[in-house]
């Protein structure tokens, strides 16, 4: 029989990775499963439909969720727990006319759903709620009203930080309510917060921005033309210029400049930007020209809360992704040709013609490690790497073939899933393959647990998790859920 959830419900905080963990198991080892179900309003078995998502949290927070849509009526369904599998919160709505959902888990651990309908059918065309494991909760929506299926809608952009504020972008072409304060205007997009702060807003808001772990908000997007966030006047100098302003907690500018390229950001919990952005030629992200390679380079650069510089780098491949770990250090990834490429710890050998590459700089911009991954004839599916709580480095992919991750040769076959973990200094952890069901939904957490979520019956290796009938009531199917230890 699978393991369940542990009885006697929540006993533990959900803010720890230690919840839901077991010394005994090593990693990749099955922890727990459950068969989850959703609440339910209307939803008819035999017209409707279902679409599974997941979403795991910073410290094991697993939230599943699925859309019903049919001729009885739309809604977003979703239901989260904690890492042991204990109830926290769960979430119904309903409306009409072909909604879509996005679901998360923020810093804070709140449950985050946001639902859209592209019809004129319901009064609030879009509501985002914000749901917290101790009671706390809440939500915004838009309201308008369009005979072509066009109300505003919210966005899908938002972020949050650790200490409970939650961001938001919402596109108010109609009205924008908070849930404490009095009506907005609906006047263009507006940057909301909710949460530890307050509510309260930013209008004629353009770009693209993440939250800075203080309050506030790093802003970045393309300079087309003259642009003041209250700095100054920002004015391109190219056609590919680029801009970079930290809005503080009152959302007062604390910093803003113009930069030769696009870049992608990532704040930490110091407050300190880390841009990234890839060129064929030297580039100033704030720290000094850097040179480019030949073939291209990823440009690293960290700035601090005021914007002064603490490192940059240039590494000799384009295309290279991003992750932090919890200290500041710096994680990139990605998948590089049939040349030899240099890290900072020495030339990586090509082991076939589309190898993955994964390296660690510390906070300060000093090499850690570097290795490099493939084979011949080997393709990497869809990798993604990430970090966890313990600063542990995790790779979710896959591949046809056998690949070495540290731990000898790992066969896989076409559609299994492998994970492969790494210490801090780079030391091969663990490395295993899964095989789940077509169409389920895979996800590395915070602490560094795989966790999967489908509404295929499948065999973890202790029988089936979902029962004979997997109908929990209305036409609603079970979701089986499985956690495997980091």
């Amino acid at each position: 029989m699978c393991p369940g959830p542990p009885a006697g419900g929540l006993t533990t905080s959900w803010a720890a990775c230690s919840v839901g963990l077991d010394p005994t198991k090593q990693g990749g080892d099955l922890l727990w499963t459950l068969a989850a179900a959703l609440p339910d309003l209307s939803c008819a078995p035999s017209a409707d439909a279902y679409t599974v998502e997941l979403a795991l949290g910073p410290t094991g927070d697993v939230a599943v969720g699925s859309l019903c849509s049919g001729y009885v009526g739309d809604e977003s369904l979703a239901i989260s727990f904690n890492g042991s599998g204990n109830y926290l919160q769960n979430y119904t709505l309903g409306g009409y006319g072909g909604c879509s959902q996005i679901l998360g888990i923020d810093r804070n651990h709140d449950l985050v759903v946001i639902s859209e309908w592209p019809e004129q059918l319901q009064d609030d065309d879009a509501t985002a709620a914000v749901i917290g494991p101790g009671g706390s909760s809440f939500s915004w929506s838009v309201s308008g009203y369009s005979s072509f299926g066009l109300p505003p809608l919210l966005g899908p952009t938002w972020d949050s930080d650790a200490f409970g504020n939650f961001f938001l972008l919402g596109n108010a072409g109609g009205v924008t309510l908070l849930s404490s304060t009095p009506t907005l205007p609906g006047a263009g997009t507006e940057l909301l917060r909710g949460g530890a702060m307050g509510e309260s807003y930013q209008g004629n808001f353009s770009g693209s921005f993440v939250a800075d772990q203080t309050g506030g908000v790093y802003r970045f997007d393309a300079l087309a033309s003259t642009l003041d966030l209250g700095c100054g006047p920002m004015v391109p100098v190219s056609a590919a210029s680029a801009y970079l302003a930290r809005i503080g907690p009152t959302w007062g500018c604390v910093y803003s400049r113009v930069l030769p390229a696009s870049v992608s950001v990532l704040a930490d919990t110091s407050g300190n930007a880390t841009l990234v952005a890839s060129s064929t030629s030297s580039l100033d992200l704030g720290c000094g020209a850097l040179a480019a390679a030949a073939g291209g380079s990823t440009f690293v650069t960290r700035l601090d809360a005021a914007g002064s510089c603490v490192f940059g780098r240039s590494l000799p491949a384009p295309g290279l992704t991003v992750a932090l770990d919890p200290t500041g250090n710096v994680v990139v990834s990605g998948l590089v040709g049939a040349t030899a490429v240099d890290l900072g710890e020495g030339p990586l050998a090509p082991l076939g013609s589309e190898d993955f590459v994964l390296a660690e700089l510390d906070a300060s911009g000093n090499p850690l490690w570097s290795r490099r991954f493939g084979g011949v004839g080997i393709t990497f599916a869809s990798p993604s790497v990430s970090t966890s709580a313990a600063g542990d480095v995790y790779l979710l992919t896959g591949w046809s073939g056998a690949v070495d991750l540290g731990g000898g040769p790992l066969s896989a076959a076409t559609g299994d899933t492998v994970v492969g973990s790494f210490s801090s200094s780079g030391a091969p952890r663990w490395s295993r393959g899964f095989q789940f069901p077509a169409g389920a939904q895979v996800g590395i957490d915070g602490c560094g647990a795989l966790v999967v979520a489908t509404e295929t019956n499948f065999n973890p290796g202790c029988g089936n998790i979902l029962p004979p009938n997997p109908v929990a009531f209305d036409g609603v199917p079970y979701i089986a859920v499985a956690r495997f230890a980091p």
